[in-house]
């Protein structure tokens, strides 16, 4: 079982441009995790807060035990601190081992995150355009929850096809 639940805080920080670019960082904290389910989670929050999907759905998407949620690029996701609070109060709180505390390397690790990850992230970004090109197939998403089907799995788009040049009727796209 993971250690989240649906009030479980995403906390967004104010956009800000690096390059020509706008980014938004987003803290989440929790106990454990399971495969992907951070990537899912940003993904659900920028689909959306983009309106591609109902607001409704982020919560859904924590009820249903199966449901279509866009997995965000990894491009971006960082790692940023592992607490060990559960160690030091079990261990460290008797005096008989040291805790686990980072304080005295925080300014080290920040000037290490900017430098040499932050940086590459935002090149990588600025080059390959891995995250604009994921946003745009978000609204290949059924974003399906499992109770209900959404209408548009039963709608397929439609495309306007030309003979030698001569228009013809509009013709549905499938299986033939």
């Amino acid at each position: 079982s993971s250690g989240i639940n649906a009030e479980w805080p995403l906390r967004p920080g104010d956009p800000f441009v690096m390059g020509n670019t706008e980014w938004v960082r987003i803290t989440l904290h929790g106990d454990s995790f399971m495969y992907h389910m951070i990537r899912k989670i940003i993904g659900m929050t920028i689909a959306t807060t983009r309106d591609v999907t109902p607001a409704q759905y982020l919560q859904k998407s924590f009820e249903s035990e199966r449901c279509d949620v866009p997995l965000a690029p990894g491009l971006g996701l960082i790692l940023e601190e592992v607490k060990q609070q559960r160690y030091n109060n079990k261990f460290a709180s008797d005096n008989t081992r040291k805790p686990l505390v980072w304080d005295a390397y925080e300014e080290t690790v920040r000037q290490f995150k900017a430098d040499q990850i932050e940086k590459v992230i935002y090149e990588e970004e600025q080059k390959r355009r891995v995250v604009l090109q994921w946003v745009e197939t978000l609204k290949m998403h059924t974003f399906y929850t499992g109770d209900v089907l959404p209408e548009s799995l039963f709608t397929k788009p439609e495309v306007k096809s030309t003979v030698e040049g001569v228009p013809c009727s509009t013709v549905p796209m499938g299986n033939g």
